[in-house]
């Protein structure tokens, strides 16, 4: 009786299979539509793949998908995100190329006295205390403030990095130190110039 049964089970599920596979052959033809592969490659592999949102797996990758339009996401951790959509009406393969993606680091700086202008590669960036948000790289980092030596370096992110500077007191003549500028002049020596004349004008007065 169990051998019986089972062959029963056997026969109706054959059926059912046939009636299905009749009834998508059949509405393939009647609408137009038919199934077809997709072939998804990556460089490098064994990225994720999302067909709808939905994983369907690892690349290389091959499925089985219905004509119609459908969106395509690729991910790697390292590398940027994949996406387009695409419609799909015969066997297609799509080879994706991934690109490493962009790390930013903080920087963080800090001197004594504070309020000294930073510079990053030469652009004016602004006052200490500052932190910032750089791509992963070298810059030359430039630290100054009026009446004090610059503080210059070289600087490699590949971490998050916080730089403490102590800037050291200029006692050099006045005419040779780092100032504030008023326009293109700087301004202790505009303040020279107008003193100058001044008395200039104070002698010919008499």
């Amino acid at each position: 009786m169990r051998r019986v049964m089972l062959v029963l089970w056997a026969l109706v599920f054959a059926v059912v299979s046939m009636v299905y596979a009749s009834y998508d052959a059949t509405m393939a033809t009647s609408t137009g539509y038919g199934i077809y592969q997709l072939s998804v490659t990556s460089v490098p592999s064994g990225a994720h793949v999302y067909i709808d949102g939905a994983y369907r797996g690892r690349t290389p990758l091959q499925i089985s998908l219905w004509q119609g339009a459908y969106s395509l996401r690729v991910e790697m951790s390292g590398y940027r995100v994949y996406e387009e959509r695409f419609t799909i009406n015969r066997n297609i393969n799509k080879s994706v190329y991934l690109v490493p993606a962009v790390r930013t680091r903080r920087l963080t700086v800090t001197s004594s006295p504070s309020r000294a202008e930073v510079f990053i590669d030469g652009s004016y960036v602004g006052r200490t205390p500052l932190s910032l948000s750089l791509e992963e790289g070298t810059y030359d980092l430039l630290i100054g403030l009026p009446g004090y030596w610059d503080h210059s370096e070289r600087v490699r992110l590949t971490t998050d990095r916080y730089l403490d500077v102590t800037l050291t007191p200029d006692t050099r003549p006045i005419f040779y130190r780092r100032t504030a500028w008023l326009g293109d002049i700087p301004l202790d020596r505009f303040l020279l110039l107008s003193i100058g004349l001044l008395f200039v004008v104070l002698a010919l007065m008499y």
